[in-house]
């Protein structure tokens, strides 16, 4: 008998699903009758139900799940998607990742890419050695952009500097302070050490290089001095 058009269609829909979908579907189910059974458990005992479902998508095996654990206080477990992602849950329960370790920071209600500014000041900059990292600003949401300048002769020029970013970068992208040193220091694999500068921050107190703010109303960069940076602690500064 001749089928008629579109059965083939009704035949596939109405067949009994093969066996990679019947042992996803499993899973699927199982995971969320897991995830049910041991809400009122610690965070440990969520990302052990976990591991026992394997997804196609972003829990595959080239993307395992990672455990670390004794991280913020004895005996407690961090689900860790990849080595810089990491999931934590709330007291209700709810579990939600934090941002990201790796090279990006969130200003201005947008996601920067440190590499990308990199990039551009260097070139702006005649290839200068430049590293760009987040630091914590009081009040402020997200971190503020900071560059870290190898600046040895002394020949950074900053009016023209200023003038040159603002036609490359967006305003959310632009670094908020800079930090010229004589050189920016590297691992043994040639990576910036971002670390102690990010901790060290703005603040002039600690810091024995020049450090300077981009003045919003100006547009342009001004020396960093402590009465400014008192300002910019008390919210005072408009960023």
């Amino acid at each position: 008998m001749t089928p008629t058009p579109g059965s083939e269609l009704l035949n596939t829909r109405s067949a009994a699903p093969p066996e990679t979908s019947r042992r996803s579907l499993s899973c699927s189910r199982s995971c969320s009758s897991s995830l049910k059974a041991v809400h009122p458990d610690p965070p440990s005992s969520i990302a052990k139900s976990l591991l026992h479902c394997r997804f196609r998508s972003s829990l595959s095996s080239s993307n395992p799940l990672h455990l670390s654990r004794d991280v913020a206080a004895q005996a407690d477990c961090l689900l860790l998607r990849s080595p810089r992602d990491v999931l934590i849950m709330d007291e209700c329960g709810y579990m939600f990742f934090k941002d990201r370790t790796g090279d990006t920071f969130r200003w201005k209600g947008e996601n920067v890419s440190t590499t990308e500014v990199e990039g551009t000041l260097s070139r702006l900059l005649d290839m200068k050695d430049v590293v760009v990292y987040g630091v914590e600003v009081p009040g402020a949401e997200g971190k503020g952009g900071m560059a870290a300048i190898a600046d040895p002769s002394h020949t950074c020029d900053l009016e023209k500097f200023g003038k040159d970013m603002e036609k490359v970068l967006p305003p959310y992208a632009r670094p908020v302070f800079l930090r010229l040193l004589a050189q920016v220091d590297k691992t043994g694999t040639y990576k910036f050490q971002k670390t102690e500068m990010r901790r060290e921050g703005f603040n002039p107190r600690e810091v024995t290089d020049k450090l300077y703010f981009l003045e919003p109303s100006r547009g342009r960069y001004v020396e960093l001095s402590e009465e400014l940076y008192s300002s910019i602690l008390a919210g005072k500064q408009k960023l």
